[in-house]
């Protein structure tokens, strides 16, 4: 879950190659990790022990049955929304695709409401949405406004 929620252009600047342990070569020992390997491994531990398992597995339904607006379809669906929105996301996003994110703003707009489309810049994928959110602050703010 991790690094699908980052991009690969992170891990590799983050981690390049690295050993886990500096003494131990994984081309040479099969035992042996590369620090991506480990971080990935903490992180995932650390998760588990505060989460249920169950909670990952409804989300999941949650994201597959849902349908924008309760319509037929996702066409259907986005033309009703009628408020304001904002749609903030990056180019690198391994989760929701950037088209897809163009895709849905352009549905939305098509009866005339009104869409605010931001890029965030970064490397991070999924988690610039996190991590870069400071870059639309101006535009955050200006909308809640």
């Amino acid at each position: 879950m991790t690094l699908n929620a980052n991009h690969w252009q992170w891990a590799n600047k983050a981690f390049n190659r690295d050993w886990a342990d500096d003494a131990r070569d994984p081309a040479q020992d099969i035992t042996a990790r590369y620090a991506i390997e480990q971080t990935l491994d903490d992180i995932a531990a650390a998760r588990a022990a505060l989460s249920d398992a169950n909670h990952l597995l409804y989300l999941v339904r949650a994201n597959q049955t849902f349908m924008a607006g309760y319509g037929d379809s996702l066409e259907a669906g986005l033309a009703a929304i009628e408020a304001p929105t904002l749609m903030l996301y990056s180019e690198n996003d391994l989760v929701f695709a950037p088209e897809g994110v163009r895709r849905t703003a352009e549905l939305i707009e098509a009866d005339g409401t009104e869409v605010t489309l931001e890029t965030l810049e970064g490397n991070r994928g999924h988690l610039d949405g996190v991590v870069a959110i400071e870059q639309a602050s101006d535009t955050l703010r200006a909308f809640l406004e």
